[in-house]
């Protein structure tokens, strides 16, 4: 069998590679969509995050870099029908999450999330960012979602040493955690659209 990844990938770029950036920052890119344009956000260095959009023939950075007071230990994108988010975690533990239009500047969502967290992943419900994370201390799941404040809520009283989770279409989500046993252990919670949850620590087989 050939695989031909000329006829499955296209080089945003007028000729030759797309080069955004060089830099020997090891912690990874992020990416995410809207209407239908991609969007990817790098560090310019262990402190500073870039983000940028393209616009259907080249690639225009969004805003001005953001810059945090401790470096950078992971960042992530999401987004939904309106807005952009960016989450950075540092290597202080602290949490922050920002927003955009897509095509205007970082503005950042409250303050930061008292979570001291080693672990997150984040969403975008339709009105808003919504955070799942891990506490250092104590390593439990917890969710966070923004409404003029960051509000958290405890997910499962296990200590994970991951997380993630997805939405539905209806607006329902699932939050899957990793133990910390030697056996690297799976289970999951499920939540309807309004937050209730309907089950937790199931295992996944």
């Amino acid at each position: 069998r050939t695989v031909y990844f000329r006829k499955a990938w296209k080089n945003l770029a007028p000729s030759g590679d797309t080069v955004l950036a060089q830099s020997n920052v090891t912690v990874a890119p992020a990416l995410t969509s809207l209407n239908d344009r991609p969007y990817v956000a790098y560090l310019k260095s262990t402190s500073s995050v870039q983000a940028a959009y393209h616009n259907g023939s080249t690639w225009k950075n969004l805003g001005a870099a953001v810059s945090t007071s401790a470096n950078i230990a992971k960042i992530q994108l999401a987004s939904n029908d309106n807005n952009v988010y960016l989450a950075i975690m540092t290597v202080d533990k602290k949490l922050s999450i920002y927003s955009s239009s897509g095509t205007s500047g970082w503005s950042m969502v409250g303050s930061a999330l008292n979570a001291d967290t080693t672990s997150f992943h984040l969403l975008a419900k339709n009105n808003g960012p919504f955070v799942l994370y891990l506490s250092s201390s104590n390593k439990k799941p917890y969710y966070a979602s923004y409404s003029s404040s960051w509000n958290s809520t405890s997910i499962s009283d296990m200590g994970c040493r991951n997380i993630t989770g997805a939405f539905a279409s209806n607006g329902s989500w699932v939050a899957a955690y990793v133990d910390t046993t030697k056996s690297y252990s799976g289970y999951y919670a499920l939540y309807d659209n309004g937050n209730n949850r309907k089950a937790r620590d199931l295992s996944i087989a």
